[in-house]
């Protein structure tokens, strides 16, 4: 027992020992001394103390018999690690000095694969999806001709309507390296709905962003301003501005976690007593089960809180998603989610005939997507969505309703 004790000690001296040895050596020591510098420059490199590997490079490159190719690869390391944490323009000129060198055809070809990536990684990056949508509910309500228990029926446009078009959501969104970590986010976010049979109920959505980004290879931290404007039945709906704190941490193969914490305070054209304030807060945990699927859970909570109380209401979520790339490149995703509103008042249904209830909802979703990862044609890649929904509420005649249906989504990424 001693002696294993006694060998545990002498390994952990010699860790010591071996981390603090760069420390040992004075700058005149080292310059006149090529094999430990050697030596101390290759384990540098190893743990990736890239500070400290940095200094020894500068030593060790000037020795005339210095291996050419540990330069090289040392050059090469640094530019990696300012391309994983994201400092674009420090790594594009590290990795256009490697180029200069007499490399091997290897080193070359990774170089020349990292610039592309960079160019990749600073063009606009550009996202649309678009889909067929044949809603058999567009207004969302119940098809019972009571309303509660008040003796009144339902008017004509109170049941469910049917309406024929088609849904699209586009980003745009582009980062600028300032300076070491720092970034200028711009992004720019639209999705909405058209129906060609009922434009009462088309919608529109757009929301910009301009903010600031903290990125390094594990953690990601951003502040983003934004401005929204909706559209519904071809009106200016509501506009409302606000800001966007993100958090992102990955735990290298072990998963990632993200957070976002959201304040906006929107104003309606016509309906002035839902004018107020949202907040919200989000946390999503993803872990990579093996290359080919992931899986994550998150849970979400939001307070609106309006001028009018009936309309404030609380709302938490808890989420699960799986995706899977199976043999012949099939791949599927399954995402389902169940939430509770709970709102604050009793509810007075077109503000003149109270309901005697303070409405509460539970609403239950699943999707499953699949499609086939090499369909592809100019970028577009179809897939099949089936979608299920269900909300319960307390108030069944107006808010209780469930839909399923299918439909096929186009994507595309520039």
């Amino acid at each position: 027992m001693k002696n294993k004790f006694l060998i545990l000690v002498v390994l952990f001296l010699s860790l010591l020992f071996a981390q603090s040895n760069e420390e040992s050596f004075s700058v005149s020591e080292l310059k006149n001394n090529p094999t430990k510098t050697e030596q101390l420059l290759v384990f540098a490199l190893k743990t990736e103390q890239f500070q400290a590997a940095e200094r020894l490079l500068k030593i060790y490159q000037d020795f005339p018999q210095a291996d050419k190719n540990l330069v090289h690869y040392a050059q090469i390391r640094f530019a990696q690690q300012l391309f994983f944490n994201h400092q674009n323009r420090d790594a594009r000129q590290a990795f256009q000095a490697a180029q200069q060198e007499d490399l091997s055809d290897d080193a070359r070809d990774a170089v020349d694969k990292y610039l592309f990536a960079l160019d990749e990684r600073e063009r606009w990056q550009f996202s649309g999806r678009a889909h067929y949508i044949y809603d058999k509910n567009v207004n969302k309500t119940s098809a019972d001709k009571q309303i509660e228990n008040t003796g009144f029926v339902k008017g004509d446009g109170m049941y469910p309507q049917k309406a024929h078009g088609f849904g699209y959501s586009a980003e745009l969104e582009k980062n600028w390296h300032l300076k070491g970590l720092h970034h200028l986010h711009f992004s720019n976010e639209i999705s909405g709905k058209n129906y060609w049979d009922h434009h009462d109920f088309d919608e529109i959505t757009n929301r910009t962003y301009l903010g600031y980004v903290h990125q390094n290879a594990n953690t990601q931290w951003a502040l983003k301003p934004f401005y929204e404007q909706q559209w519904f039945g071809g009106h200016r709906y509501h506009y409302s501005g606000g800001a966007r704190l993100e958090y992102a941490k990955s735990f290298q193969t072990k998963g990632q976690v993200y957070t976002s914490f959201e304040f906006s305070q929107p104003r309606y054209f016509k309906s002035d007593e839902r004018d107020g304030s949202i907040k919200s807060v989000s946390v999503t945990l993803l872990y990579p089960h093996n290359p080919k699927a992931y899986l994550y859970v998150g849970a979400d909570f939001i307070r609106e809180q309006t001028k009018e109380k009936q309309y404030s209401n609380d709302l938490t979520s808890l989420r699960a998603g799986w995706k899977q790339t199976w043999g012949h490149e099939i791949s599927t995703q399954l995402n389902a989610s169940i939430a509770n509103r709970q709102y604050k008042d009793t509810a007075v249904l077109g503000g003149v005939l109270p309901l005697d209830k303070t409405r509460r909802d539970k609403i239950y979703t699943a999707n499953l997507t699949v499609w086939k990862e090499n369909w592809q044609w100019h970028g577009l890649t179809p897939k099949i969505q089936f979608r299920w929904k269900r909300q319960n509420s307390n108030l069944p005649t107006m808010f209780s309703y469930s839909e399923k249906y299918a439909q096929l989504l186009i994507d595309k990424t520039f």
